[in-house]
C-alpha cells in the first residue's frame, strides 16, 4: 500500500490524497496528515428530577383530624348526658328481671298517667324542671320527687333471696334508688322499697309480727311510741326515734320519723341519721319502706367528730339521749337537709295501683 494513501476511518474505503469527504460513506475527512477529530456526541442533557411536594400529606392529615374531632364532639354531646342519667345504685340482691325505668318530669295533669314498662327493657328519660318535681312510674307504683330532694330515680325489681341469715332473706320486691340526692357521702343510700307482705311472711314468718305491730300502731297512734316496726330487717337496732308523724294518703297509712341504727351506742350525727316511713296499703298487700338520709347543721358531721365525752356516752347512753333528743325535737322540719316537709311530699305522692 502507498504510504501516502489513506483509508476512510469509518468504512475503510481507500481515499485520494486531499479528499475532504469519503466517496463511499460521505463522512467528512480531516486534511491529509492531520488526525481526524473525534465526532462530538449530541447534547442531550437530562432535565433535573422534579422534587415532589409533601404539602398534600399535611393537608390530608389536618382534614382527617378535623373530621375525627367533630365526630368525637358529636358522640360526647349524645352519650355523656345519657351516661350521667342512667347511672344507678346497686342492690343487695340479684336482679331477677332486667326491668329498669328512670323518672321524668311532669306537670300536675300528667301525674295520673300509668306508663307500663315491658319486660326485659330499660327506659330512660332526661328530666327537666316541672312545677311539682319529677314524676316516676314503675310497674304499679308511682310518685313525684320534689325538686329539692333529688333529680331522678330508677326503679328495679330484685329477686327473692333465701339465706340462713334472717336479715338477708328477702322476697321479690321493687326498689327505687335516687340520683342527684341533696345529700352525698352518707351511710345510707336514699331508697324506697315496696315489699309484697304475704311473700315476705312466707320466706320469714317473723315478718308477720312486724306487720301486725305496725298495723296496731296505725290503728291506735301514739305520739311518742316506745318502738316503731321497721323493714327491711337489719342486724342492728334503732338508737332513737324523733319527729314522729302519721301519714294517711292514697289508700296508704304509715308513720314517718327520724332515727339512727347501730350495733352499739353512738353519737347522733348527720352521716348516720335518716328519715324513714313505714306504711301499709289499705288492703294489706304491700309494705312500703322509705329510707332517706337527713342532716342538720348543728349535729356533728360524723360520730367521730362528736366533741363530748365518749366515755360518758358509753357509760350512760340514756342520759345522753335525754339531753340530745329534746334539742333534736325542737328543730323545725325546714332546718333539716332535705327538709322533712319535702320528704313528706315525696312519701305522700306514692300511689300503688
Amino acid at each position: 500500500m502507498n504510504q501516502n494513501q489513506y483509508n476512510c476511518p469509518r468504512c475503510n474505503t481507500p481515499l485520494q490524497p486531499g479528499a475532504s469527504f469519503c466517496p463511499s460513506c460521505g463522512s467528512p475527512l480531516a486534511p491529509v496528515g492531520q488526525p481526524m477529530a473525534a465526532r462530538p456526541s449530541p447534547y442531550n442533557p437530562q432535565p433535573p428530577a422534579r422534587k415532589k411536594s409533601n404539602a398534600w400529606i399535611f393537608i390530608l392529615i389536618a382534614v382527617v383530624l378535623c373530621l375525627v374531632l367533630a365526630l368525637l364532639a358529636v358522640l360526647a354531646a349524645v352519650f355523656i348526658p345519657r351516661f350521667r342519667e342512667t347511672t344507678s345504685g346497686t342492690g343487695k340482691a340479684e336482679v331477677t328481671e332486667v326491668i329498669e325505668k328512670k323518672s321524668s318530669p311532669t306537670s300536675e295533669s300528667e301525674t295520673g298517667k300509668d306508663t307500663p314498662v315491658p319486660e326485659a327493657t330499660a327506659e330512660t328519660a332526661a328530666p327537666t324542671e316541672a312545677p311539682l318535681g319529677y314524676f316516676m312510674a314503675y310497674n304499679n307504683i308511682e310518685f313525684v320527687i320534689p325538686l329539692e330532694v333529688a333529680s331522678s330515680a330508677t326503679g328495679i325489681t330484685y329477686a327473692a333471696v333465701s339465706s340462713d341469715l334472717y336479715w338477708e332473706m328477702m322476697p321479690k320486691y321493687d326498689n327505687f334508688s335516687f340520683e342527684g340526692y341533696s345529700l352525698q357521702d352518707t351511710f345510707h343510700s336514699p331508697a324506697i322499697n315496696v315489699y309484697p307482705v304475704q311473700e315476705y311472711i312466707d320466706m320469714n314468718p317473723d315478718i308477720a309480727g312486724t306487720v301486725s305491730q305496725l298495723q296496731s300502731l296505725l290503728d291506735n297512734p301514739v305520739e311518742h311510741p316506745g318502738s316503731i316496726p321497721f323493714l327491711p330487717v337489719w342486724n342492728a337496732g334503732p338508737l332513737f326515734t324523733a319527729h314522729v308523724q302519721y301519714l294517711d294518703f292514697n289508700g296508704i297509712k304509715g308513720v314517718r320519723y327520724l332515727t339512727q341504727y347501730g350495733q352499739a351506742a353512738w353519737p347522733v350525727n348527720s352521716h348516720d341519721m335518716f328519715y324513714t316511713f313505714q306504711g301499709l296499703t289499705g288492703d294489706g298487700k304491700y309494705y312500703i319502706s322509705v329510707i332517706m338520709p337527713v342532716s342538720h347543721p348543728q349535729l356533728p358531721a360524723t360520730g367521730e367528730m362528736y366533741t363530748g365525752s365518749m366515755d360518758d356516752l358509753y357509760e350512760d347512753f340514756s342520759a345522753y339521749l335525754d339531753k340530745t333528743l329534746p334539742i333534736l325535737e325542737g328543730w323545725q322540719d325546714v332546718e333539716f337537709t332535705p327538709a322533712l316537709s319535702d320528704l313528706d311530699l315525696l312519701v305522700s305522692s306514692i300511689n300503688i295501683k
